[in-house]
């Protein structure tokens, strides 16, 4: 065995880089032994000498299909679940809000088809080991389409790489801010005896959890949380559904249309329910058979399709229940607060709720740290220690987190901002942007084209009025009675 330093800033930030590989001088002189996330593993695929001069890096541990199942289950269904309730109530009506949701699910669905179609053909052209990252995909994208778009290549690489790391630390914060109101309100049964535990002292509490769950380095090994999470959640979705479809009003005393200007907050919030598309190329990358999530009913579509179908019944059933609590508590962090207190059922929903987000947090913050990670060792040259180098940016990234958390006003307001910016530009603009780079001489299926130009218009659209409502709430504050969680 040969020793070779290898050259970080060869290296896309499609895995994690290491300072060393070793190469077997009896295999070919193009097998490559790559190592990701700090663990050695070999590639099922031998490289070529154009595959390296990319830069590109073979995935060493494919996740199985059933994994890849239940890591895209747990990356739609999470706190957004919990939200819709609210979007259906100050945002929209009991009947315009499913048709919009229904409407933004299938334009979502699509979008994340469009991408993940873009990286496989991508992979093709390139000759690539591995399937591109989400800023990869963007950047080698806009270098095939026209001269405007190859003049953009660099500075769209930098836009795609920020919106997910923003996007994916701000899913992290919203998992912080969940699972401490969840316990708050499981820990407020201790009050009858005389302790109280201050807010900011539960965030500290479970602060040390999470950080346990962040040390774990490769995306295989992370099925075990996403299969806890999955089905913390789904107990917690069955309990809610059970809880809120007792004793229903009728139809005709719940109100049906909301005022016109409180549709973009809708807007941002429903994108950030189905706003999974960051999670989706990793996702997909490693899996066994990628080609296999591009076709028709297959895991990428039907999840999405069964994620959108539990939104729009959580949020009419729960709406339907709720409103007049909604109605009292605007800008309600989740509906589970609206559930009778010191009730079996509701305990069980927020300790479900606080222990599904808390096995979900790692892999959020897993999708960001793939980012983070190789472009620090991309500037700054490998660490000497790689291990404790790697784990010091884990716990800054985690502190991080944990700083926002105490600076978030309300968690209603954050995520429809966090959708209305991140979300948007990430699940309607880039995709249909990379589509056209990508296939922009293409003019036998013009029907593409126009797909691209509804997407690009609504998330536009969505982008400026839904981060203008949003912006103009948080700078006016809130009403008294809004709760700080």
């Amino acid at each position: 065995m040969v020793n070779y330093e290898r050259n970080a800033e060869i290296h896309r930030p499609s895995a994690f880089l290491l300072q060393k590989a070793e190469i077997n001088t009896k295999l070919k002189s193009t097998e490559l032994v790559a190592l990701m996330l700090t663990d050695p593993g070999v590639c099922e695929n031998q490289s070529s000498p154009s595959e390296k001069e990319n830069g590109d890096i073979c995935v060493t541990r494919r996740t199985t299909y059933f994994q890849t199942l239940f890591h895209l289950i747990k990356c739609h269904v999470g706190s957004g679940m919990f939200t819709v309730s609210d979007v259906f109530h100050y945002q929209s009506g009991l009947w315009i809000a499913p048709l919009l949701t229904v409407c933004l699910g299938i334009v979502c669905i699509c979008d994340n088809h469009i991408l993940a179609n873009c990286t496989n053909e991508i992979r093709k052209r390139k000759q690539l080991c591995s399937y591109p990252t989400f800023p990869d995909t963007m950047e080698w994208a806009f270098k095939s389409g026209p001269k405007l778009f190859q003049q953009c290549s660099l500075t769209i690489r930098e836009i795609a790489k920020g919106l997910n790391i923003l996007t994916q630390l701000g899913c992290c914060i919203v998992y912080f801010i969940f699972i401490s109101s969840s316990l708050q309100s499981l820990l407020q049964m201790l009050e009858r005896h005389g302790i109280v535990m201050d807010e900011h002292l539960i965030i500290v509490i479970i602060f040390f959890p999470i950080v346990m769950t962040i040390f774990m380095f490769h995306l295989k090994f992370l099925t075990l949380f996403s299969v806890f999470a999955s089905v913390f959640f789904f107990c917690a979705i069955s309990l809610t559904l059970y809880i809120s479809s007792s004793d229903l009003p009728p139809v005709t005393t719940r109100p049906t249309i909301a005022h016109w200007s409180q549709i973009p907050l809708f807007f941002g919030t429903s994108i950030y329910c189905f706003e999974g598309i960051v999670k989706t190329l990793p996702l997909h990358g490693e899996t066994t058979q990628p080609d296999v999530q591009v076709r028709p009913f297959t895991v990428l579509v039907v999840i999405l399709a069964v994620v959108g179908s539990l939104f729009v019944i959580i949020a009419f059933i729960c709406f339907m229940k709720f409103v007049d609590d909604l109605a009292t508590h605007n800008f309600n962090d989740q509906i589970t607060f609206s559930f009778i207190q010191n009730y079996l059922c509701s305990e069980i929903v927020h300790l479900t709720i606080a222990l599904g987000l808390l096995f979900s947090y790692t892999l959020q913050f897993h999708i960001a740290l793939m980012l983070v990670w190789p472009e620090l060792v991309r500037e700054h040259g490998p660490a000497r220690h790689t291990m404790l180098a790697e784990l010091g940016v884990r716990l800054l990234l985690a502190l991080c987190t944990f700083t926002a958390v105490e600076v978030v006003p309300t968690l209603g307001v954050f995520i429809s901002l966090t959708g209305a910016v991140c979300g948007t530009l990430l699940a309607l603009l880039l995709p249909p942007l990379c589509d056209l780079a990508l296939h922009w001489d293409m003019k036998s299926r013009p029907w593409r084209h126009l797909f691209d130009f509804l997407s690009i218009s609504l998330a536009v659209t969505g982008f400026f009025t839904g981060m203008f409502y949003t912006t103009l709430i948080l700078i006016k504050g809130f009403p008294d009675e809004v709760p700080s969680r």
